[in-house]
């Protein structure tokens, strides 16, 4: 007759759990989804505490994505930042720096959480998956059905939603547009917050070479947008002199900008 499994106490199972760094990283994600959700509703009702929820929210993710970035060496003195930042983990966690630090001049910028909300929701999907669900106080076809709904949601919805995520990364491009009319009024005014603002936007493009280069959905919804600018810019009732302003000079100081930051390909080439 084979040994009975010995059955591990749930308070054991949960001290092991939380030990690892890789707990904290999924608290992260949780508070992070928790406080955006909360976040969304009193957006309406206190500016105050949209201010503070915001930068939670961002406090939140730069536990779970700083716990990530520390593994892998980017704050040892050794490490080769440049290179670091073609992680998919430093960037995020770069981003929210940059936003929690220009919040303190330019406020919260809601738009600009919905990647990290929607990347967290999926995160804590999957370690709730991996390692909540066998140490709840559950039946095994409760912990069943529970897997396998959570495995259905990510099949089926998972790249609909990373693919809305960079589409909402590429779109915050349009709020500068809508910026620019307040920053020539500010210049003089204010003129630090026409520095942090342009900061702001030098660092979403470089955030957005990255993503270009390492996400397909970035890179899919970039091509569209520009193909479909091009196409509206080419209409004949459009002056030619518009879509040569679009093609030359405005695409030549976006290239400019992000070529502030080099490839992978050409830090490659830089150390052979």
């Amino acid at each position: 007759m084979a040994p009975a499994k010995k059955t591990v106490p749930l308070p054991a199972k949960l001290s092991t759990l939380v030990r690892l760094p890789q707990f904290f990283w999924f608290l992260g994600h949780f508070l992070s989804v928790f406080l955006f959700v909360l976040l969304q509703v009193v957006s309406f009702f206190s500016r105050p505490w949209t201010i503070f929820l915001y930068r939670a929210v961002l406090g939140a993710e730069l536990v779970a994505y700083g716990i990530v970035v520390k593994q892998l060496g980017f704050f040892r003195r050794s490490a080769v930042k440049v290179q670091l930042l073609h992680d998919e983990n430093v960037q995020y966690f770069v981003f929210a720096v940059v936003l929690a630090v220009a919040s303190y001049k330019l406020g919260p910028w809601l738009k600009a959480l919905y990647s990290y909300a929607i990347f967290s929701f999926f995160h804590v999907m999957a370690y709730c998956q991996s390692h909540l669900l066998e140490v709840m106080p559950i039946p095994i076809a409760t912990q069943a059905a529970w897997s396998d709904r959570i495995t259905y949601i990510s099949a089926n919805y998972n790249q609909q939603a990373l693919y809305f995520a960079a589409m909402n990364e590429v779109f915050l491009l349009y709020d500068f547009l809508w910026a620019v009319p307040t920053l020539l009024f500010k210049i003089f005014r204010d003129p630090v917050y026409v520095v942090v603002q342009a900061a702001l936007m030098v660092a979403v493009a470089m955030f957005l070479k990255l993503r270009y280069v390492h996400s397909a959905h970035t890179k899919t919804i970039l091509a569209q947008l520009d193909a479909r600018v091009s196409a509206l810019l080419s209409h004949p009732v459009v002056p030619p002199a518009l879509l040569q302003l679009y093609s030359v000079q405005f695409k030549g100081i976006v290239a400019a900008i992000t070529d502030l930051l080099p490839t992978p390909v050409q830090l490659t080439k830089k150390t052979q």
